[in-house]
């Protein structure tokens, strides 16, 4: 009796433990590609045990099925990457590294079987090779905890899969530019790393002007090719995103070839980064914060950053803007900002974090310039300068019931005292009350 395709894969999703549908792959052809698909559609490997990135590196077939991959980077017990000739033997290690997985691998990982922890190049080789070979992969994470392997954004070159979602703990160098510069569909990014450049070419200010321009006004005129192939080449590597792509994508009668044209999520721990980003693009969310630290240089980045976010093709819907300390005025003007600009104000449903101004008459004009914001939905507040600070269970109730009176579409407040969180959310009833299996990290992008 012939049993159709979803009656497999039906099948397959019933088995909850991964070794039982490992069993499956043995039982017949169908089976195998159902349990295939299951088994290897979401993964992930670290360098503490390296057998399933083996597999990928030597198996494309397997690895063609990995549509998420996360790639994890514990510290090394040896501290770290080797330095005799680690960088100029990169491609010996490559080698040595697909031949002992040939070796060894058979298409699969054998629970419990011995193997020998690579060294740092042999590792990042053989993920090299196994990210080639993913082309179906549509969300990537790199997790590096040992910064020293942070400068391995080599191991991108020659992927050709068009990511959805990539959270990314690379250095910011050519490498990573040149493979976000492939990326049409990415929509959600995720960047550990940002450096501007620290001395610019000339040539490079000439050709980042070319090929990063968006013009406020579509119709205000075009950007032209003549003249920019003259352009001698940049002696040190590009460092933007623009600078990383062939002046051919440049055409006489449209505004510059846009790279991650698809991008409307942002997670970035420099302010510079975002400004770079945001312009042209559909942003709606956006996860960042200060660089500097001294008022006269957050005001600087605080402009440079409204001015990225006007350019915009989108209204924004969350904002979240870290800091390394909150105070009252920072806080209001930031907010007046927010509330005069339409594209922050009319839309805006998530923002973070400010400091709540404990007097009252300056707490009044904190609520009033929230009222401007029509579509709030949560808000997290930092209470640490309060004295004694709110930490109540009561108290916070009340806190958030006062903002509440100005902004009653406001459902959930977060209070951060000393990086602590306290959700306080008012339920389908309108009752206040603390929510401890909330994730307030993750409001920003579910508002």
């Amino acid at each position: 009796m012939d049993v159709s395709l979803e009656a497999y894969r039906n099948i397959v999703r019933s088995v909850a433990r991964r070794s039982d549908i490992a069993s499956l792959c043995g039982v017949n052809r169908a089976f195998r590609n159902a349990a295939e698909r299951a088994l290897y559609n979401t993964l992930i490997f670290s360098d503490e045990d390296p057998r399933l990135c083996t597999t990928l590196a030597t198996s494309p077939r397997i690895a063609s099925l990995v549509i998420a991959l996360t790639v994890q980077v514990r510290r090394r017990q040896d501290g770290g990457r080797e330095t005799s000739d680690s960088d100029s033997g990169s491609a010996a290690s490559e080698g040595s590294a697909r031949a002992s997985a040939s070796a060894s691998a058979s298409g699969s990982v054998v629970e419990g079987s011995a193997f020998a922890h690579p060294t740092s190049d042999q590792y990042w080789a053989a993920v090299a090779g196994a990210l080639r070979n993913t082309t179906r992969l549509r969300h990537l994470t790199i997790d590096i905890s040992d910064p020293v392997d942070c400068a391995s954004a080599w191991v991108l070159d020659g992927c050709t899969f068009q990511l959805h979602t990539f959270h990314c703990d690379f250095d910011w160098d050519h490498a990573l530019c040149g493979f976000l510069a492939t990326q049409r569909h990415l929509y959600d990014l995720s960047l550990r790393d940002y450096r501007e450049p620290e001395s610019p070419h000339p040539a490079s200010e000439a050709h980042n002007l070319v090929l990063s321009t968006v013009p406020d006004d579509p119709n205000s005129g075009s950007t032209s090719t003549h003249g920019a192939t003259d352009v001698p080449p940049v002696e040190s590597p590009p460092h933007t995103l623009e600078e990383a792509i062939p002046l051919e994508t440049v055409t006489p009668k449209s505004t510059t070839s846009l790279v991650i044209p698809a991008l409307t999520t942002l997670e970035c721990t420099f302010s510079e980064a975002a400004v770079m980003l945001v312009p042209g693009r559909p942003l709606s969310r956006l996860k960042t914060c200060f660089s500097r630290s001294d008022s006269v240089g957050k005001r600087a980045e605080l402009v440079a950053l409204f001015g990225a976010l006007r350019r915009s093709r989108v209204a924004l819907r969350a904002l979240d803007l870290a800091d390394v300390s909150y105070t009252e005025s920072g806080a209001m003007e930031l907010l007046h900002r927010i509330a005069h600009t339409q594209i922050t104000s009319s839309e805006l449903r998530y923002l973070g974090t400010l400091a709540l101004p404990i007097g009252g008459r300056k707490r009044l004009h904190f609520y009033g310039l929230l009222m401007r914001l029509p579509q709030l939905r949560c808000i997290e507040v930092d209470v640490s300068a309060w004295s004694p600070p709110p930490t109540s269970s009561p108290a916070l109730r009340a806190l958030a019931a006062e903002l509440r009176l100005y902004c009653h579409d406001v459902h959930t407040v977060v209070f951060v005292q000393e990086f602590e969180r306290t959700v306080v959310t008012a339920g389908g009833t309108g009752v206040l009350k603390i929510d401890d299996e909330a994730n307030p990290e993750l409001f920003w992008r579910e508002m």
